[in-house]
């Protein structure tokens, strides 16, 4: 981050179909302060002084967060300062909050080259939701949007965050699993919303871990009895030849 020090803008008059890293370019613009200018958006103005004008216009721009009370927030994305992009309704931060009572942060950001600061309540999430499945893969969205601009980097972290939040990913593809023993073979956890079908592979889980504790003990109990069999063994061996020399 301490390399970019002047807005970065990228021109691309290519197809869509052309392949691209989209994260790397939505990084490298956002956090410079520059942009990125697609052949639609080329088109679409079709004159050379409203782009300009645009670049040489104020950016909006998310600067960062303060933890006003309650500090147990963490993983926060975007994980730097980034430019806005114009025109949009909405701006998505997320985060984590640790601890079994709510927080409060305050949200800076420049608009039109003023400071904005904005303080909300974070209340603890509510795991019976019906929403709550659909906020920790948004949460999860967010955090590959940024990984992904290296995906060679952060590759087992991005498959990681593919596994745990059913996300696919350039690093991931879509596999349908319908029977328990699909799941056994390729060790990949039912959805909790797949109510038996969990429940099913939670009790395989624990019935595994059990034969397993259960087999070393048998092992260990193996050893210990071998053992003592060779120190028997030993010691009347020892015997007899103390017997002999005698």
């Amino acid at each position: 981050n301490n390399l970019i020090t002047k807005p970065i803008w990228i021109f691309n008059a290519n197809v869509v179909e052309d392949p691209m890293n989209y994260s790397l370019i939505n990084y490298l613009t956002t956090l410079s302060g520059g942009g990125y200018i697609s052949r639609d958006k080329i088109i679409e103005q079709n004159n050379g002084n409203d782009i300009i004008k645009w670049i040489e216009s104020f950016q909006s721009r998310y600067n960062n967060i303060d933890i006003v009370n309650n500090g147990n927030i963490h993983n926060i994305y975007p994980s730097h300062s980034i430019t806005l992009t114009p025109n949009t309704k909405q701006f998505i931060l997320v985060g984590k909050l640790s601890s079994s009572s709510s927080a409060r942060i305050a949200v800076n950001l420049s608009i039109s080259g003023v400071i904005h600061r904005q303080e909300f309540d974070i209340p603890q999430a509510n795991r019976s939701s019906e929403n709550f499945g659909l906020l920790r893969r948004l949460y999860a969205k967010q955090m590959l949007s940024e990984l992904t601009a290296f995906p060679e980097k952060n590759k087992q972290r991005i498959l990681d965050i593919g596994m745990k939040y059913s996300i696919v990913s350039d690093l991931t593809s879509i596999i349908v699993f319908e029977t328990l023993q699909q799941h056994i073979e390729h060790k990949i956890c039912p959805h909790r919303s797949r109510t038996k079908l969990y429940d099913d592979y939670m009790k395989y889980q624990q019935n595994k871990k059990q034969e397993e504790k259960k087999t070393k003990q048998e092992k260990t109990t193996a050893v210990l009895k071998l053992w003592t069999w060779i120190n028997i063994m030993y010691i009347s061996i020892i015997n007899n030849i103390y017997i002999i020399i005698s």
